[in-house]
């Protein structure tokens, strides 16, 4: 199943531990926009991480 792993931008989600995640996934895939303090809504949250979604889904299709 491919996963698409999204990195964060603080300390309890740190981007080696998404590096990890998806290096170890037989699928994974890391996302390039980490997810950080700078989104404050769910629409902040799409707009941002739509281009990543839209591409990982577009591969794996």
């Amino acid at each position: 199943m491919p996963a698409l792993v999204f990195p964060g931008a603080d300390p309890r989600h740190p981007t080696a531990l998404a590096e990890a995640a998806a290096a170890v996934l037989p699928h994974g895939r890391l996302a390039t926009i980490a997810i950080g303090d700078g989104l404050r809504t769910a629409e902040d949250l799409a707009h941002a991480l739509a281009p990543a979604v839209r591409e990982f889904l577009t591969d794996v299709a």
